[in-house]
Protein backbone atom coordinates (compact mmCIF):
# COMPACT_ATOMS: atom_id res chain seq x y z
CA UNK A 1 0.00 0.00 0.00
CA UNK A 2 2.95 2.31 0.93
CA UNK A 3 3.83 2.33 -2.98
CA UNK A 4 0.56 4.12 -3.59
CA UNK A 5 1.88 7.60 -1.77
CA UNK A 6 5.05 9.11 -3.87
CA UNK A 7 7.92 10.49 -2.11
CA UNK A 8 8.54 13.85 -2.44
CA UNK A 9 11.23 16.56 -1.36
CA UNK A 10 10.72 18.73 1.19
CA UNK A 11 11.73 21.54 -1.19
CA UNK A 12 8.69 20.46 -3.20
CA UNK A 13 5.86 21.12 -0.10
CA UNK A 14 7.63 24.44 1.22
CA UNK A 15 6.17 27.64 1.13
CA UNK A 16 6.51 30.12 -1.32
CA UNK A 17 6.79 32.40 1.19
CA UNK A 18 9.98 34.31 1.57
CA UNK A 19 12.25 32.65 4.20
CA UNK A 20 10.11 29.68 4.06
CA UNK A 21 13.30 27.66 4.86
CA UNK A 22 15.88 29.66 7.17
CA UNK A 23 18.83 29.44 10.05
CA UNK A 24 18.80 30.50 13.32
CA UNK A 25 20.81 33.78 13.27
CA UNK A 26 24.21 33.76 13.78
CA UNK A 27 26.20 32.56 17.40
CA UNK A 28 27.40 36.66 17.34
CA UNK A 29 23.68 37.94 16.55
CA UNK A 30 22.25 36.56 19.66
CA UNK A 31 24.89 36.26 22.37
CA UNK A 32 23.85 35.33 25.99
CA UNK A 33 23.93 38.88 26.90
CA UNK A 34 20.32 39.48 24.53
CA UNK A 35 18.67 37.57 26.72
CA UNK A 36 16.15 39.36 29.09
CA UNK A 37 14.13 38.09 31.93
CA UNK A 38 10.62 38.59 29.57
CA UNK A 39 10.10 38.81 26.14
CA UNK A 40 9.99 36.75 23.30
CA UNK A 41 11.12 32.73 23.99
CA UNK A 42 13.88 31.28 22.23
CA UNK A 43 13.97 27.41 21.29
CA UNK A 44 16.72 25.71 21.72
CA UNK A 45 17.01 21.96 21.31
CA UNK A 46 16.52 21.40 24.80
CA UNK A 47 13.09 22.89 24.44
CA UNK A 48 12.00 19.89 21.63
CA UNK A 49 10.99 16.71 22.82
CA UNK A 50 8.09 13.82 21.41
CA UNK A 51 5.59 16.26 23.38
CA UNK A 52 3.48 18.25 21.53
CA UNK A 53 4.05 21.62 23.45
CA UNK A 54 7.42 22.56 23.88
CA UNK A 55 9.35 21.99 27.46
CA UNK A 56 12.07 22.75 29.85
CA UNK A 57 12.91 26.69 30.48
CA UNK A 58 12.89 29.24 27.79
CA UNK A 59 15.27 31.96 27.40
CA UNK A 60 13.84 35.40 26.46
CA UNK A 61 14.70 38.10 24.03
CA UNK A 62 12.86 41.52 23.71
CA UNK A 63 10.80 42.41 20.87
CA UNK A 64 12.65 44.66 19.53
CA UNK A 65 15.63 42.41 19.30
CA UNK A 66 13.45 39.55 17.79
CA UNK A 67 12.22 42.09 15.18
CA UNK A 68 15.81 42.62 13.74
CA UNK A 69 16.34 38.62 13.52
CA UNK A 70 13.91 38.48 9.88
CA UNK A 71 13.66 34.82 9.37
CA UNK A 72 14.73 33.32 12.20
CA UNK A 73 10.83 34.32 13.95
CA UNK A 74 8.66 31.88 14.21
CA UNK A 75 4.63 31.07 14.49
CA UNK A 76 2.31 28.47 14.69
CA UNK A 77 2.68 25.98 11.89
CA UNK A 78 6.13 26.68 11.27
CA UNK A 79 8.29 23.42 11.91
CA UNK A 80 11.52 23.24 13.58
CA UNK A 81 14.32 20.85 13.22
CA UNK A 82 17.94 21.33 14.84
CA UNK A 83 20.55 21.33 12.94
CA UNK A 84 23.51 21.05 15.70
CA UNK A 85 23.29 19.33 18.64
CA UNK A 86 20.06 17.50 19.26
CA UNK A 87 19.99 16.40 15.68
CA UNK A 88 16.58 14.19 14.67
CA UNK A 89 14.60 15.59 16.96
CA UNK A 90 11.71 18.01 15.23
CA UNK A 91 8.49 19.64 16.56
CA UNK A 92 5.81 21.91 15.05
CA UNK A 93 5.38 25.66 16.74
CA UNK A 94 2.21 24.94 18.79
CA UNK A 95 -1.27 27.53 17.98
CA UNK A 96 -0.66 28.24 21.98
CA UNK A 97 -1.30 31.58 24.05
CA UNK A 98 2.30 32.65 22.78
CA UNK A 99 2.31 32.46 18.83
CA UNK A 100 6.13 34.19 18.31
CA UNK A 101 8.90 32.23 19.24
CA UNK A 102 12.46 32.97 17.79
CA UNK A 103 15.09 30.16 16.50
CA UNK A 104 18.40 29.55 18.63
CA UNK A 105 21.26 29.54 16.58
CA UNK A 106 21.12 25.39 16.13
CA UNK A 107 17.97 25.06 14.45
CA UNK A 108 16.52 25.84 11.06
CA UNK A 109 12.91 26.01 10.44
CA UNK A 110 10.62 24.71 7.24
CA UNK A 111 7.32 26.60 6.62
CA UNK A 112 5.04 24.33 4.66
CA UNK A 113 2.39 25.04 1.93
CA UNK A 114 -0.69 23.83 3.56
CA UNK A 115 -2.22 23.19 0.11
CA UNK A 116 -0.32 20.43 -0.10
CA UNK A 117 1.20 19.35 3.08
CA UNK A 118 -0.01 18.91 7.10
CA UNK A 119 2.94 20.79 9.55
CA UNK A 120 1.84 17.72 12.31
CA UNK A 121 1.78 15.07 9.36
CA UNK A 122 5.08 16.11 8.45
CA UNK A 123 6.64 16.34 12.24
CA UNK A 124 5.30 13.05 12.49
CA UNK A 125 6.43 11.46 9.92
CA UNK A 126 10.32 12.72 10.69
CA UNK A 127 9.43 11.28 14.44
CA UNK A 128 9.52 8.10 12.64
CA UNK A 129 12.26 5.38 12.38
CA UNK A 130 12.37 6.32 8.28
CA UNK A 131 12.07 9.72 8.68
CA UNK A 132 14.33 10.36 11.19
CA UNK A 133 16.66 8.01 9.04
CA UNK A 134 16.06 10.38 6.41
CA UNK A 135 17.50 13.41 8.83
CA UNK A 136 20.78 11.56 10.35
CA UNK A 137 21.69 10.68 7.46
CA UNK A 138 22.84 14.39 6.24
CA UNK A 139 24.43 14.32 10.09
CA UNK A 140 28.08 14.48 11.07
CA UNK A 141 28.51 12.75 14.32
CA UNK A 142 32.68 13.93 14.10
CA UNK A 143 32.43 16.39 17.06
CA UNK A 144 29.26 17.64 17.67
CA UNK A 145 26.74 16.56 15.93
CA UNK A 146 25.74 18.75 13.09
CA UNK A 147 24.04 18.57 9.64
CA UNK A 148 26.23 20.05 6.64
CA UNK A 149 24.75 22.62 4.91
CA UNK A 150 21.41 22.46 6.67
CA UNK A 151 19.42 24.53 4.47
CA UNK A 152 20.38 22.62 1.53
CA UNK A 153 20.36 19.35 3.07
CA UNK A 154 16.68 20.32 4.45
CA UNK A 155 15.21 20.87 1.15
CA UNK A 156 16.52 17.57 -0.26
CA UNK A 157 15.54 15.21 2.48
CA UNK A 158 12.39 13.10 1.30
CA UNK A 159 8.54 11.88 2.68
CA UNK A 160 5.69 10.29 1.59
CA UNK A 161 2.93 12.44 0.61
CA UNK A 162 -0.66 10.96 1.00
CA UNK A 163 -3.61 13.04 -0.29
CA UNK A 164 -4.45 16.10 2.24
CA UNK A 165 -7.25 14.38 3.86
CA UNK A 166 -5.12 11.32 4.82
CA UNK A 167 -2.65 13.41 6.43
CA UNK A 168 -4.51 15.25 8.41
CA UNK A 169 -6.86 12.03 9.44
CA UNK A 170 -3.55 10.07 10.52
CA UNK A 171 -2.07 13.90 12.21
CA UNK A 172 -5.52 13.59 14.00
CA UNK A 173 -5.35 9.65 14.71
CA UNK A 174 -1.80 10.04 16.09
CA UNK A 175 -2.37 13.56 17.91
CA UNK A 176 -5.23 12.52 19.73
CA UNK A 177 -2.80 9.70 21.27
CA UNK A 178 -0.43 12.30 21.81
CA UNK A 179 -3.00 14.51 23.59
CA UNK A 180 -4.08 11.55 25.65
CA UNK A 181 -0.66 10.72 26.83
CA UNK A 182 -0.13 14.29 27.75
CA UNK A 183 -3.23 14.56 29.66
CA UNK A 184 -2.29 11.67 32.17
CA UNK A 185 1.26 13.32 32.51
CA UNK A 186 -0.78 16.58 33.62
CA UNK A 187 -3.01 14.20 35.86
CA UNK A 188 -0.35 12.66 37.64
CA UNK A 189 1.92 16.43 37.71
CA UNK A 190 -1.38 16.97 40.00
CA UNK A 191 -1.96 14.41 41.82
CA UNK A 192 2.07 14.39 42.78
CA UNK A 193 1.44 18.20 43.77
CA UNK A 194 -1.88 17.39 45.73
CA UNK A 195 0.24 15.15 47.57
CA UNK A 196 3.39 17.34 48.35
CA UNK A 197 0.77 20.10 48.91
CA UNK A 198 -1.05 18.15 51.84
CA UNK A 199 2.81 17.16 53.94
CA UNK A 200 3.46 20.46 53.65
CA UNK A 201 0.29 21.52 55.22
CA UNK A 202 0.46 18.78 57.45
CA UNK A 203 4.04 18.06 58.72
CA UNK A 204 5.76 21.48 57.90
CA UNK A 205 3.02 24.59 57.73
CA UNK A 206 1.32 22.10 60.77
CA UNK A 207 -2.03 24.00 59.64
CA UNK A 208 -4.48 21.21 61.43
CA UNK A 209 -2.00 22.03 64.73
CA UNK A 210 -2.62 25.90 63.84
CA UNK A 211 -6.61 25.21 63.08
CA UNK A 212 -7.09 23.48 66.13
CA UNK A 213 -5.49 25.89 68.45
CA UNK A 214 -7.64 28.56 66.72
CA UNK A 215 -10.78 26.66 67.34
CA UNK A 216 -9.31 26.30 71.05
CA UNK A 217 -8.81 29.98 71.96
CA UNK A 218 -5.39 28.41 72.84
CA UNK A 219 -1.84 30.72 72.65
CA UNK A 220 -0.22 30.95 69.34
CA UNK A 221 3.40 31.69 69.29
CA UNK A 222 4.65 34.61 67.80
CA UNK A 223 7.16 32.62 65.35
CA UNK A 224 3.82 30.93 64.24
CA UNK A 225 1.70 34.07 64.38
CA UNK A 226 1.67 35.64 60.57
CA UNK A 227 1.00 31.85 59.37
CA UNK A 228 -1.91 31.09 61.83
CA UNK A 229 -3.50 34.77 60.74
CA UNK A 230 -3.45 33.32 57.42
CA UNK A 231 -5.09 30.77 58.02
CA UNK A 232 -8.14 32.63 60.12
CA UNK A 233 -7.97 35.09 57.36
CA UNK A 234 -9.38 32.25 55.24
CA UNK A 235 -12.68 31.93 57.21
CA UNK A 236 -15.58 29.67 55.51
CA UNK A 237 -12.64 29.09 52.84
CA UNK A 238 -10.30 27.22 55.31
CA UNK A 239 -11.98 23.92 55.38
CA UNK A 240 -11.38 22.14 58.67
CA UNK A 241 -11.01 18.30 58.68
CA UNK A 242 -12.83 15.83 59.44
CA UNK A 243 -13.53 15.35 62.78
CA UNK A 244 -11.82 11.84 63.19
CA UNK A 245 -8.36 13.50 61.45
CA UNK A 246 -8.64 16.44 63.27
CA UNK A 247 -8.30 14.79 66.67
CA UNK A 248 -5.01 13.08 65.68
CA UNK A 249 -3.20 16.26 65.44
CA UNK A 250 -2.84 18.51 69.12
CA UNK A 251 -3.89 22.10 69.26
CA UNK A 252 -1.49 23.81 70.62
CA UNK A 253 2.41 23.91 70.73
CA UNK A 254 5.76 23.23 72.78
CA UNK A 255 9.39 24.72 72.50
CA UNK A 256 12.48 22.84 71.31
CA UNK A 257 15.72 24.19 71.05
CA UNK A 258 17.20 22.45 68.73
CA UNK A 259 14.12 23.02 66.00
CA UNK A 260 11.74 25.63 67.89
CA UNK A 261 8.07 25.49 67.93
CA UNK A 262 6.84 21.92 67.25
CA UNK A 263 3.37 20.34 68.10
CA UNK A 264 2.93 19.10 71.32
CA UNK A 265 3.26 15.46 71.81
CA UNK A 266 5.50 14.87 68.65
CA UNK A 267 8.93 13.91 69.49
CA UNK A 268 12.49 15.64 68.21
CA UNK A 269 14.63 12.96 66.90
CA UNK A 270 16.46 12.47 63.89
CA UNK A 271 16.05 9.97 60.37
CA UNK A 272 16.98 7.08 61.72
CA UNK A 273 14.04 7.16 64.04
CA UNK A 274 12.31 7.03 60.98
CA UNK A 275 13.70 5.23 58.34
CA UNK A 276 16.62 2.96 57.51
CA UNK A 277 18.71 3.42 54.50
CA UNK A 278 20.48 1.10 52.77
CA UNK A 279 22.92 0.98 49.99
CA UNK A 280 21.57 -0.45 46.72
CA UNK A 281 22.76 -3.29 44.85
CA UNK A 282 25.25 -4.66 41.92
CA UNK A 283 23.74 -6.18 38.95
CA UNK A 284 24.66 -9.62 38.09
CA UNK A 285 26.75 -10.58 35.03
CA UNK A 286 23.83 -10.71 32.77
CA UNK A 287 22.83 -6.73 32.83
CA UNK A 288 19.85 -4.96 31.51
CA UNK A 289 17.01 -6.92 29.91
CA UNK A 290 13.98 -6.34 29.19
CA UNK A 291 12.48 -7.53 32.16
CA UNK A 292 9.23 -6.00 34.08
CA UNK A 293 11.14 -4.94 37.10
CA UNK A 294 12.64 -1.49 37.28
CA UNK A 295 16.64 -0.63 37.82
CA UNK A 296 16.41 2.01 39.67
CA UNK A 297 19.54 4.68 39.64
CA UNK A 298 20.31 7.98 41.61
CA UNK A 299 18.34 9.76 38.74
CA UNK A 300 15.49 7.15 38.81
CA UNK A 301 14.85 4.90 36.59
CA UNK A 302 17.05 3.54 34.18
CA UNK A 303 15.85 0.26 32.04
CA UNK A 304 14.59 -2.86 33.28
CA UNK A 305 15.39 -6.12 35.05
CA UNK A 306 14.43 -9.43 34.95
CA UNK A 307 14.35 -10.04 38.44
CA UNK A 308 13.28 -7.70 41.36
CA UNK A 309 15.57 -6.84 44.86
CA UNK A 310 13.32 -4.95 46.66
CA UNK A 311 9.23 -4.82 47.25
CA UNK A 312 6.87 -2.42 46.47
CA UNK A 313 6.35 0.17 46.67
CA UNK A 314 9.82 1.77 47.98
CA UNK A 315 11.66 4.83 47.96
CA UNK A 316 15.34 5.47 46.49
CA UNK A 317 17.20 8.30 46.17
CA UNK A 318 20.71 8.77 45.21
CA UNK A 319 24.16 7.57 46.97
CA UNK A 320 27.00 8.86 44.58
CA UNK A 321 27.04 10.82 41.18
CA UNK A 322 23.78 13.01 41.31
CA UNK A 323 22.59 13.69 44.71
CA UNK A 324 19.09 15.20 45.78
CA UNK A 325 16.56 13.32 43.64
CA UNK A 326 14.35 10.75 45.87
CA UNK A 327 12.28 7.85 43.33
CA UNK A 328 8.86 6.41 44.53
CA UNK A 329 8.63 3.12 43.03
CA UNK A 330 4.92 1.31 43.20
CA UNK A 331 6.31 -2.34 41.54
CA UNK A 332 9.01 -4.38 42.80
CA UNK A 333 11.80 -2.76 41.67
CA UNK A 334 16.04 -2.90 42.10
CA UNK A 335 18.25 -0.54 43.13
CA UNK A 336 21.34 0.12 41.64
CA UNK A 337 24.31 0.23 43.99
CA UNK A 338 24.92 4.21 42.98
CA UNK A 339 21.47 4.58 45.31
CA UNK A 340 20.35 4.34 48.87
CA UNK A 341 17.00 2.72 49.47
CA UNK A 342 14.48 2.33 52.39
CA UNK A 343 15.03 -0.58 54.00
CA UNK A 344 13.01 -0.64 57.23
CA UNK A 345 9.90 2.22 57.74
CA UNK A 346 10.27 2.73 61.50
CA UNK A 347 8.45 5.68 62.25
CA UNK A 348 7.20 6.40 58.64
CA UNK A 349 5.11 4.89 55.09
CA UNK A 350 6.76 4.92 51.58
CA UNK A 351 4.43 7.65 51.18
CA UNK A 352 5.26 9.41 53.70
CA UNK A 353 9.48 9.37 53.50
CA UNK A 354 9.21 10.19 49.60
CA UNK A 355 7.31 13.14 50.62
CA UNK A 356 10.16 13.69 53.66
CA UNK A 357 13.40 12.66 52.14
CA UNK A 358 12.34 15.37 49.03
CA UNK A 359 12.02 17.52 51.93
CA UNK A 360 15.72 17.15 52.96
CA UNK A 361 18.11 19.16 50.42
CA UNK A 362 20.40 15.90 50.28
CA UNK A 363 22.05 17.19 47.43
CA UNK A 364 23.94 19.60 50.44
CA UNK A 365 24.95 16.80 52.39
CA UNK A 366 27.67 15.75 49.99
CA UNK A 367 30.82 14.06 51.77
CA UNK A 368 32.43 13.10 48.18
CA UNK A 369 35.31 15.22 46.32
CA UNK A 370 35.77 14.03 42.91
CA UNK A 371 32.23 12.41 42.96
CA UNK A 372 29.26 13.31 44.89
CA UNK A 373 29.11 10.81 47.62
CA UNK A 374 25.97 10.84 50.62
CA UNK A 375 27.11 8.49 52.86
CA UNK A 376 24.05 7.28 55.13
CA UNK A 377 25.16 7.53 58.63
CA UNK A 378 25.67 11.31 57.98
CA UNK A 379 22.12 11.47 56.51
CA UNK A 380 21.16 9.20 59.39
CA UNK A 381 22.07 11.53 62.21
CA UNK A 382 20.04 14.58 61.08
CA UNK A 383 17.74 16.21 63.55
CA UNK A 384 13.91 15.99 62.65
CA UNK A 385 10.56 16.37 64.10
CA UNK A 386 8.86 12.93 64.54
CA UNK A 387 5.24 13.51 64.22
CA UNK A 388 2.89 10.70 65.65
CA UNK A 389 1.98 7.64 63.52
CA UNK A 390 -1.14 7.91 64.12
CA UNK A 391 -0.93 11.16 61.48
CA UNK A 392 1.39 9.55 59.40
CA UNK A 393 -0.90 6.64 58.79
CA UNK A 394 -3.54 9.09 57.79
CA UNK A 395 -1.14 10.52 55.52
CA UNK A 396 -0.57 8.02 53.62
CA UNK A 397 -4.08 6.93 53.43
CA UNK A 398 -4.81 9.78 51.66
CA UNK A 399 -1.54 10.27 48.96
CA UNK A 400 -1.59 6.18 48.60
CA UNK A 401 -4.75 6.76 46.70
CA UNK A 402 -3.05 9.21 44.83
CA UNK A 403 -0.07 7.63 43.99
CA UNK A 404 -2.39 4.48 43.04
CA UNK A 405 -4.05 6.85 40.43
CA UNK A 406 -0.22 7.69 39.48
CA UNK A 407 0.25 4.27 38.59
CA UNK A 408 -2.49 3.35 36.76
CA UNK A 409 -1.99 6.68 34.63
CA UNK A 410 1.45 5.43 33.71
CA UNK A 411 0.64 2.23 32.74
CA UNK A 412 -1.70 3.82 30.63
CA UNK A 413 0.49 6.12 29.65
CA UNK A 414 2.72 2.50 28.67
CA UNK A 415 0.38 1.49 26.50
CA UNK A 416 -1.07 4.64 25.11
CA UNK A 417 3.09 4.99 23.87
CA UNK A 418 3.76 1.70 22.52
CA UNK A 419 0.06 1.99 20.35
CA UNK A 420 1.46 5.28 18.97
CA UNK A 421 5.12 3.87 18.53
CA UNK A 422 3.53 0.48 16.42
CA UNK A 423 0.81 2.83 15.00
CA UNK A 424 3.32 5.49 13.61
CA UNK A 425 5.99 3.56 10.92
CA UNK A 426 2.30 1.46 9.56
CA UNK A 427 -0.15 4.87 9.24
CA UNK A 428 2.71 6.71 6.97
CA UNK A 429 3.55 4.14 5.01
CA UNK A 430 0.41 2.99 4.19
CA UNK A 431 0.72 -0.50 5.84
CA UNK A 432 -2.95 -0.04 7.95
CA UNK A 433 -5.40 2.43 7.18
CA UNK A 434 -7.54 5.04 9.51
CA UNK A 435 -10.33 2.82 10.39
CA UNK A 436 -8.80 -0.43 11.66
CA UNK A 437 -6.73 2.72 13.37
CA UNK A 438 -9.94 4.00 14.99
CA UNK A 439 -10.92 -0.06 16.20
CA UNK A 440 -7.58 -0.43 18.32
CA UNK A 441 -7.80 2.76 19.61
CA UNK A 442 -11.31 1.89 21.04
CA UNK A 443 -10.50 -1.07 22.09
CA UNK A 444 -7.44 0.36 24.40
CA UNK A 445 -9.56 3.23 26.03
CA UNK A 446 -11.96 0.43 27.19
Amino acid sequence: MGSEWAKVKVDNITSANKGAIAIGPFGSRMKSDCYVAEGIPVIRGLNISSAKLFVGDFVYISAEKASTLGNANVYPGDIVFPHRGAIGKVAVVPNDDIGHYVLSSSLMKLTVNTDLAIPEFVVYFFRSSAGNHEILQYASTVGTPGIGQPLTSLRSMELPLPPLSEQKTIAHVLGALDDRIELNHQMNETLESMAQALFKSWFIDFDPVIDNALASGKEIPEAISERAQVRAALGDKRKPLPEEIRTLFPDEFTYSDELGWVPKGWEIGCLEDMVTLQRGFDLPKIKRTMGRFPLIAASGQDGTHNEAKVDGPGVVTGRSGRLGAVTFVQENFWPLNTTLWVKKYKNSTPYHAYQLLNTLELERYNSGSAVPTLNRNHVHGMRLIVPSMSTIKEFSCYSGEMFEKIHKNIEQYKSLSKLRDTLLPKLLSGEIRIPDTEKMVEELAL
